[in-house]
């Protein structure tokens, strides 16, 4: 049994019973969850929805533009047809208040927009019950059963 606890940026992959993936602390960040209960589960947690053109990167799960696609691998490189699936999207949170007018106050709000779309345009239909708000959530799926929870700080 493995706790996967995937921070800013980092993926999960989780393939043996008794594995957990856990993310803590998703305020504005957008938490990516895939589970075919008994022979996958998967998670990235990203920081921003879309990556300057020139940069490149060795974290995939940095942005959701590049996490997509990794999942999405994995669980093609492991056989799992969609149909098995369940996948939520959490987070999005409104973290800081600068203005009305501030882009920047959107953040959450387009990673797991996009997120969602992504998903969609994949054939998946994401649960996005978790998303948007003021507080961090935190977010657990369990390997073998792929029982979900999460919840928001102070909750």
């Amino acid at each position: 049994m493995t706790r996967f606890v995937v921070s800013i940026g980092q993926t999960a992959v989780a393939t043996d019973p008794g594995d957990v993936i856990d993310m803590i602390g998703l305020g504005s960040c957008a938490g990516i969850f895939i589970s075919a209960p008994g022979k996958i589960a998967l998670a990235a947690h990203s920081l921003l929805a879309t990556r300057t053109k020139s940069e490149v990167t060795d974290q995939p799960g940095k942005y959701v533009e590049t996490a997509i696609p990794f999942l999405l691998d994995q669980l093609s490189r492991a056989g799992i047809p969609k149909g098995l699936c369940k996948v939520w999207v959490v987070g999005g949170a409104t973290m800081f208040a600068f203005g009305s007018n501030s882009d920047s106050a959107a953040i959450g709000q387009r990673n797991t927009d996009l997120a969602a779309s992504l998903l969609r345009k994949h054939g998946f239909r994401p649960n996005t019950s978790y998303i948007g708000g003021t507080s961090a959530r935190r977010a657990c799926l369990q390997f073998d059963t792929g029982n979900f929870a999460s919840h928001a700080a102070g909750e």
